[in-house]
């Protein structure tokens, strides 16, 4: 009897392992933080044939069937790690008018208004407004920011809508990269990150006690004399302590720039009468703040100040008002004293400090101290200025932003 024998059968594998799936069939995916992906491809039913070679007269296939095959893929989602929160954002707006100034409310009504950020790891952190350039850092004079690191955002010129200012926001935060997410949208910003979210607070109070000091006369009785040199008044401030925000004056007509200013120190005396006689002893003053105005005009005109000339002025201070311009300008302002009807000046012979100790000039800045002035004359008028003031420690009087915790 003769006996066949079958040789081995030759199969072939078919390679299904991760290098020949993702040839064909992977895929790259970019998602939104907050999204969850779930991505599943079905492949067809796969059947693997394989023939048999058989010696002698016997020829045999061998059939091998795999069950369905599914493949499924899921992206991997980072999502930000930590807490978030929201701040609403109000409009922005920007007053010029006396009417506001004597109240302690011109400029910006986000004027040291501020939010607050804590963070155990990455620090605190605050953002204060200033507004075309002009406002302050309130952290001098605000316990709650102590040992906060500042960053100032600036809010174009003119009013603002709540979705401008957020903007603004959003944008001088993701700057800085310190979180891991500075989004938002509209007025809303939102911030995500390992940061103590209920911890975080902001500057939202209502001017309080504020106004303006000063002469509060709105009609010139006595306008013949340009500015031409620096012109001085005395006072006692008794509303203290106060931050000084802006100063004013009244101009009678259009004409150059002037240059307002306030000194501390110096002393007064009584020319009798009830009448207050600025004398040349200026020992110990000092320079506190000053600006110059932007535009020319008729009428009050109220100047805010930038964040480097707004301080505090301690209660019962002697302060010097001086204000100075050009010999061209004509807008000189001052009304006589049997007018004055609303002044906090009271009644006072107005001086002329020598041109020779302060030039006129508005460009030029005033000097640190006037001690060793001397008085070029002085006539019985009071100096229409003034200066605003917002009751210190003041936390910013943009009322309306609102916190949430998501």
């Amino acid at each position: 009897m003769e006996i066949f024998a079958l040789s081995p059968f030759a199969l072939e594998p078919i390679a299904l392992g991760p290098s020949a799936l993702t040839a064909d069939y992977g895929q790259s995916v970019e998602a939104d933080p907050n999204v969850t992906l779930h991505l599943s491809r079905t492949l067809a039913d796969v059947t693997l044939t394989s023939a048999a070679n058989v010696v002698a007269h016997v020829v045999g296939t061998l059939s091998q069937t795999l069950a369905s095959v599914t493949l499924t893929s899921a992206a991997d989602v980072q999502t930000p790690v930590g807490e978030t929160i929201r701040f609403a954002m109000p409009a922005a707006t920007y007053s010029t008018t006396v009417a506001d100034f004597r109240t302690g409310t011109s400029g910006s009504n986000y004027f040291g208004a501020f939010i607050a950020i804590p963070s155990g790891s990455i620090g605190n952190h605050a953002w204060y407004f200033t507004h075309n350039g002009f406002g302050w850092n309130p952290q001098a004079y605000n316990a709650a920011l102590s040992g906060y690191t500042m960053h100032a955002i600036d809010l174009a010129a003119g009013g603002r809508t709540a979705a401008q200012v957020a903007t603004a926001v959003r944008s001088a935060i993701d700057g800085t990269a310190l979180y891991a997410a500075a989004g938002g949208s509209s007025a809303n910003v939102e911030i995500t990150d390992d940061i103590d979210a209920d911890g975080c607070f902001t500057g939202s109070s209502s001017p309080g006690a504020a106004g303006a000091f000063g002469c509060r006369e709105d009609v010139p009785v006595f306008d013949g004399n340009p500015i031409g040199v620096g012109l001085q008044a005395f006072a006692s401030f008794t509303a203290g302590p106060a931050l000084v925000t802006g100063l004013a004056t009244r101009l009678n007509s259009a004409g150059d720039p002037v240059r307002l200013c306030l000194y501390t120190g110096g002393t007064a005396a009584s020319g009798g009468g009830g009448v207050v006689n600025p004398t040349p002893d200026w020992d110990d003053t000092v320079l506190f703040c000053e600006a110059a105005t932007t535009g020319s005009g008729t009428g009050w005109v109220c100047q805010a100040l930038v964040p480097g000339e707004v301080d505090v002025l301690a209660d019962n201070t002697a302060v010097q008002y001086v204000l100075k311009g050009e010999t061209s300008s004509t807008h000189g302002s001052f009304t006589t004293m049997g007018s004055v009807s609303d002044s906090d000046l009271g009644q006072q012979q107005l001086s002329t400090i020598d041109t020779g100790d302060m030039d006129p000039d508005p460009s030029l800045t005033f000097p640190a101290s006037l001690e060793g002035f001397s008085l070029a004359g002085s006539f019985s008028v009071v100096l229409m200025i003034a200066f605003e003031y917002r009751v210190a420690p003041q936390r910013g009087d943009a009322g309306g932003i609102t916190l949430t915790v998501l």
